[in-house]
């Protein structure tokens, strides 16, 4: 039998909650992030940058990260490499990739993080298309190899961030909607 994950939701569920509870953990136990007295800030632009990347690992330095990086963090839809791709929309990706390169995180006028990513020259082929560091989704290292998933790490500084999480979390083709009726 050739089974795939969508075949079997109900491992997929479970798999997924053991995932999140250890994510949970993790956070809370300053495993990652450091640990948490009441609150963690990260002061400057520089603590971001150590703990969220946006760009390609250097592949020569930690194989498994520029691996797991290829797999799971690179802009999925390609932008303008698919013009087909459904987050196109009259010639431009909704979700904005591919991103600007700048030197430095900041932070923009409405409070949305704009992350580090450095024109230089690092590439990843995906399919036939080589992506650079503008096509990479925001993670934190640690994560990516300790889960081996798609796990956005986004910085935020503002309460309408929260609007973005909860749309976020229920977008996708895992959502089920059911009925339950008598016939």
């Amino acid at each position: 039998m050739d089974l795939k994950a969508q075949d079997k939701p109900d491992i997929l569920c479970r798999v997924f909650k053991i995932k999140l509870d250890h994510l949970i953990r993790d956070l809370k136990e300053g495993e990652i992030f450091g640990s948490i007295v009441e609150y963690f800030r990260l002061q400057s632009p520089d603590d971001k940058d150590r703990f969220i990347s946006a760009e390609i690992s250097y592949s020569k330095s930690n194989k498994d990260l520029y691996e797991a990086v290829q797999t799971y963090m690179v802009y999925g839809s390609y932008g303008l490499y698919n013009v087909n791709s459904p987050c196109m929309t009259h010639g431009h990706c909704t979700k904005m990739f591919p991103k600007e390169f700048r030197q430095r995180k900041i932070i923009d006028e409405v409070g949305f993080p704009k992350y580090r990513k450095r024109d230089d020259g690092r590439t990843m082929q995906k399919k036939e298309v080589h992506l650079d560091n503008s096509y990479i989704v925001p993670y934190n290292g640690k994560l990516l190899l300790k889960y081996a998933c798609h796990l956005n790490v986004e910085y935020t500084c503002q309460t309408s961030a929260i609007k973005y999480l909860v749309k976020y979390m229920q977008k996708g083709n895992d959502r089920v909607t059911a009925t339950i009726y008598e016939p």
